[in-house]
C-alpha cells in the first residue's frame, strides 16, 4: 500500500485496500507455485488446521473474515494485517520483509511508521501482540527457512512503542 500511495495517483483507501489484498494474494500464489507443498489458508483457523496436519500454510487474506473489519480502518496495509494475523494465531514471531535492510537496530514501530516503512496503524497493532518482531530485507529471503528451523533470526528487531528511537538509523 505504501508504494501505491507514493505512486503519485490520488487514490482513496477504499481503492487501495483491495489492491493491497490482491497483491498479498498474488504473492501467496507465487509462493505456492515455487513450493507446491504449501497449503493455502484463508483464516487463522485454516492455518491452525493445516499446521495440525504437519503441513506449512500460506495465507490468502482477501477472503479472511477478520481482514474485512479492517477495510474501514484508516492507515491499514499489509504490515498491520500481518500483525493482526500474528495476534490471532498467536504467533511466536512476526517477520516483515521490506525492500531495503536497516543498518542497525533495534528500532521502534513508531520510528518505522514515521519513516513510512510500515503503515500508520502498525505501532498500535504491534503493541497488542505478544510476539517478537523483526524486519528484514528481500535479501533475507534465502535465510528465512533457516530462521524458521533454527530460531536464529537475521534482521532488525522491532520494539512496540517509542522506546528504541535513540540510536536508530536516520534514513
Amino acid at each position: 500500500m505504501d508504494q501505491i500511495s507514493q505512486s503519485g495517483w490520488d487514490l482513496r483507501e477504499t481503492t487501495t485496500f483491495p489492491m493491497v489484498l490482491h497483491g498479498m494474494n498474488q504473492f501467496a500464489h507465487m509462493m505456492m507455485g515455487l513450493r507446491p507443498d504449501l497449503a493455502p489458508a484463508e483464516s487463522a483457523e485454516q492455518i491452525h488446521a493445516i499446521l495440525g496436519q504437519g503441513r506449512a500454510a500460506v495465507w490468502l487474506p482477501a477472503r479472511d473474515p477478520d481482514v474485512v473489519r479492517h477495510r474501514e480502518q484508516k492507515g491499514v496495509s499489509c504490515d498491520s494485517l500481518s500483525a493482526s494475523l500474528a495476534r490471532r494465531l498467536p504467533a511466536d514471531c512476526l517477520f516483515l520483509v521490506k525492500k531495503h535492510a536497516l543498518e542497525s537496530g533495534p528500532v521502534s514501530s513508531e520510528w518505522l511508521a514515521r519513516k513510512l516503512m510500515v503503515d500508520e496503524a502498525f505501532p498500535k497493532m504491534l503493541s497488542e501482540i505478544p510476539c517478537t518482531t523483526w524486519v528484514g530485507s528481500v535479501a533475507d529471503h534465502r535465510t528465512i527457512r533457516q530462521m524458521l528451523y533454527s530460531r536464529v533470526v537475521s534482521g532488525t528487531p522491532v520494539i512496540a512503542g517509542p522506546g528504541a528511537d535513540k540510536g536508530t538509523p536516520e534514513g
